[in-house]
């Protein structure tokens, strides 16, 4: 018989011995291992780096602008094709041009003033500390009296758009302005009121002020109109039939040509001429890039733009 060996007969002292020595298994953990660790941490710092660069690499190419609220719309495609030729951001801070006049001379942080008035323009460059440059002049426009399509009861009114009252035949001074007059006495007698923006600070109503006051007819009028905060809100006024008529920019018109009508175009010689002009602020830190923008404005391309909603080329440029 042969002899038994311990490992043949084991014994409990030697089983406990053995049990010791032979380490736990361990079962395999989801969880990043040490080694991977370094290489985990290295990765999201790398990509940290990068959206940070990117991210001052697109806050270095950027304009703020200040701009009148009858630009808004035109200025949606020429933003576009700006944005995309020299891969800058633009901000547009819309308002009416005395409202933004007065948030520049506070100390607002904009690059540009876009202004439909060349009065609140001169009021801004009364104090030079805060332009830079003349203002460059880059497209013009028409007042005019819009309506409801339903509103007037005449039915050949009713068929005359803006360009049917572009081709009227030329009259006189004195008959065109004595047209006008004879139009909107005819118009209070109905009691109905009219939007106009607020004369205070909204080009569009400062400069239908000056055409009642031209013809007499102001101090009718103003107990007749209801005050908005910019030329949009005039024509929101109309489109939404709150009230049946308000004065506002051709282009205004033509935007909203489904629902509103232009019934009376202003006589050019009873206000001050209607020119959209901007200029480079002294507060922004990209003098080039502003005045590229300023240039582009004036360029054929973004006077086609300008042409097809129904802005007018400004003084000396033709399209």
């Amino acid at each position: 018989m042969a002899a038994t060996t311990p490992t043949d007969n084991p014994t409990p002292h030697s089983l406990e011995r053995k049990r010791r020595c032979i380490p736990p298994t361990r079962t395999p953990c989801l969880t990043p291992q040490k080694h991977l660790r370094p290489a985990l941490l290295l990765f999201c710092l790398i990509l940290m780096i990068l959206v940070s660069g990117c991210r001052q690499k697109t806050s270095s190419c950027a304009l703020h602008i200040a701009a009148a609220s009858s630009l808004i719309v035109a200025l949606q495609p020429i933003v576009r094709e700006f944005t995309l030729r020299h891969k800058c951001r633009i901000w547009l801070d819309v308002g009416s041009s005395g409202m933004l006049r007065r948030k520049i001379e506070r100390g607002a942080p904009l690059d540009l003033y876009l202004s439909a008035s060349h009065y609140q323009m001169q009021r801004l460059q009364q104090n030079k500390q805060l332009t830079l440059g003349p203002a460059q002049t880059f497209a013009s426009n028409r007042l005019v009296f819009a309506t409801q399509k339903q509103a007037m009861v005449a039915p050949k009114q009713k068929q005359k758009g803006l360009r049917q009252m572009a081709q009227v035949k030329k009259q006189t001074t004195t008959q065109k302005a004595e047209e006008f007059k004879t139009f909107w006495k005819n118009w209070t007698r109905s009691n109905k009121r009219v939007a106009i923006g607020d004369p205070d600070h909204v080009p569009a109503g400062r400069y239908a002020q000056q055409a009642f006051q031209k013809v007499g007819l102001w101090k009718m009028m103003k107990a007749r109109i209801l005050r908005t905060k910019d030329v949009r809100s005039a024509l929101k006024t109309v489109q939404e039939g709150h009230l049946s008529g308000a004065i506002i920019f051709a282009s205004d018109a033509e935007t909203a040509k489904e629902k509103v009508v232009v019934r009376f175009l202003f006589p050019k010689e009873t206000h001050s001429p209607i020119l959209y002009q901007g200029v480079v602020l002294s507060h922004t830190s990209r003098p080039k890039l502003a005045k590229l923008w300023l240039t582009h404005l004036r360029s054929p391309q973004s006077q086609r733009v300008f042409h097809r909603f129904h802005f007018l080329p400004p003084p000396g440029l033709s399209r």
